[in-house]
């Protein structure tokens, strides 16, 4: 008799603190989350998450207590971190292509000639670079990365009025829009003249005839109707363009552990099957780019090895002067998944 009034009575208290909790959430009032979110990419993935999955998932988990707001065009890719430190956001994306030229570490797998193929970003991309990234984000800007994607089918593309390029040597005087400085170089490197320009001009700069070509995802590709200016899409190696999402410790630590945690385990669900869905992106857009009449050309095995030895002498070696020891050491260990040696 006794054991079981001492049951009733443990249930009644863990009841009586479960009422407690949720009175406590409900009596506080929402905190609002100011995403800065760096630029659209129209239909991709790297919108969807940000702009509608976030602020209906992160809004669930929290019970209503964190409201995301996604606000572009709040911080430029330059002095996001900045921002986030300082309290001015407390969420942010970044795509490390674009800020290449001062974080050009985090870039790593953009790299021409690191990766051979889209399915080996995911488990590199989870084991090396982010871990490695989300340090020096901690450190210096007391964020933290909850999730980390790419854009994968990054391509060479260009006009019917300018032709397959499927050899170096029609590189020649080509004024060529980059996705990144190391690309650019190596497309500098094959004859070509980059051409800097931020993406959102991309299609109109394509109608004036101001660029000649550019590298870019499948999935922006058909996203931003580039299509529409575009004809033929080369495989040369072109790298591959991680983008991850950033939260502020400052904007975590004020929550209650639960729902602190049940906000942390949302974005880990999200992660979960991340890659999985860019991959299927990835592979969609080809197919729905074919049906709008782009042709996908093979460049020839030859020339693409000649544009990786390129990249190798040229683009590596300047990367490596950028980046000192650090770089080297995590351009080594990227290359050990890959069986490969620096």
């Amino acid at each position: 008799m006794m054991r079981s009034k001492a049951i009733i009575a443990v249930i009644g208290a863990t009841a009586l603190l479960a009422l407690a909790a949720g009175n406590l959430h409900a009596q506080q009032k929402p905190v609002v989350w100011k995403f800065g979110h760096i630029f659209s990419v129209p239909k991709t993935l790297f919108d969807d998450v940000a702009m509608k999955e976030y602020p209906e998932r992160i809004g669930k988990a929290s019970k209503g207590l964190v409201k995301i707001e996604v606000v572009q065009g709040i911080v430029n890719p330059g002095n996001m971190f900045e921002a986030l430190a300082d309290g001015r956001i407390q969420m942010g994306s970044v795509i490390p292509a674009a800020v290449s030229a001062t974080h050009p570490r985090w870039a790593v797998l953009g790299l021409p000639g690191v990766l051979d193929k889209d399915a080996d970003y995911p488990s590199v991309a989870r084991d090396v670079v982010w871990p490695h990234v989300d340090a020096e984000m901690k450190r210096r800007w007391r964020g933290t990365i909850v999730n980390m994607g790419a854009f994968t089918g990054t391509l060479f593309f260009s006009p019917a009025s300018v032709g397959p390029i499927d050899r170096i040597e029609k590189f020649k005087g080509l004024k060529y829009r980059s996705h990144s400085v190391d690309v650019s170089r190596l497309i500098e490197t094959m004859g070509g003249a980059p051409v800097g320009l931020p993406f959102t001009e991309l299609y109109s700069s394509m109608e004036r005839r101001l660029v000649d070509a550019y590298t870019s995802a499948t999935n922006a590709v058909l996203g931003t109707g580039l299509f529409e200016v575009t004809k033929y899409a080369e495989d040369w190696p072109s790298g591959h363009g991680l983008w991850f999402y950033v939260v502020s410790e400052d904007a975590l630590k004020p929550l209650p552990a639960d729902i602190r945690k049940a906000v942390l385990d949302e974005f880990a669900l999200i992660q979960r099957d991340l890659s999985q869905r860019q991959l299927a992106e990835t592979a969609k857009s080809i197919e729905d780019l074919k049906a709008k009449g782009m042709q996908f050309i093979v460049v020839p095995e030859a020339e693409k090895q000649k544009a990786r030895d390129m990249a190798r002498k040229v683009v590596w070696t300047n990367w490596l002067e950028r980046t000192g020891p650090e770089g080297r050491t995590l351009l080594i260990n990227v290359l050990k998944t890959q069986g490969k040696t620096l």
